[in-house]
């Protein structure tokens, strides 16, 4: 896995992409719509089959649009940002039930924001809570649905790190 991503990131930085991997440190569709807020994704490029919907909507965060979208405001709103020289290259963003670590991951994620329009690729890692993995397991979803809309999948890419040793398709290891 350290390979295959460190090749993404290499391949990126030629094309001149600002690229950021964010590692959760327990991953859920937390993170997702916290970083739905901040960082622009790829709409429409082509349309969408397969969606892996929302795990844990109402039971982590808001289910409800709205309410999630005014969690969200007011958590990055809270955020002390310290602003850094450069866009960083990776962040380490803990998650569980906003009440736990919405602050938090809204620091890190709000430290972003200088740098929204040059962001163009977010690798989102995290471990399984529920099914053992051995190597990267990889969703065959077109997009993960959440309450504030679906965030695409790079599905091209997502083809090229399934053809790496290590790595394969694994939807159970998304699903709740």
């Amino acid at each position: 896995a350290t390979i295959w991503l460190a090749t993404l990131i290499v391949d990126s930085a030629r094309n001149g992409d600002a690229f950021v991997v964010v590692v959760m440190v327990l991953f859920a569709m937390v993170g997702w719509t916290i970083m739905i807020a901040l960082v622009r994704h790829a709409r429409g490029r082509r349309a969408m089959t397969a969606l892996r919907p929302a795990a844990v909507a109402g039971t982590f965060y808001p289910s409800d649009p709205e309410e999630l979208a005014r969690t969200i405001d007011t958590l990055l709103a809270a955020a002390a940002v310290t602003p850094a020289a450069a866009a960083p290259t990776a962040l380490i963003v803990p998650h569980a039930g906003y009440v736990y670590s919405g602050p938090v991951a809204a620091t890190a994620y709000a430290g972003l924001s200088a740098w929204r329009d040059l962001i163009t690729r977010v690798v989102v890692i995290g471990p399984a809570h529920r099914v053992p993995v051995s190597g990267l397991a990889l969703s065959s979803a077109d997009g993960f649905v959440t309450p504030l809309g679906v965030v695409a999948i790079d599905t091209v890419a997502n083809r090229l790190l399934a053809t790496c040793n290590g790595a394969y398709i694994a939807d159970r290891a998304h699903a709740l």
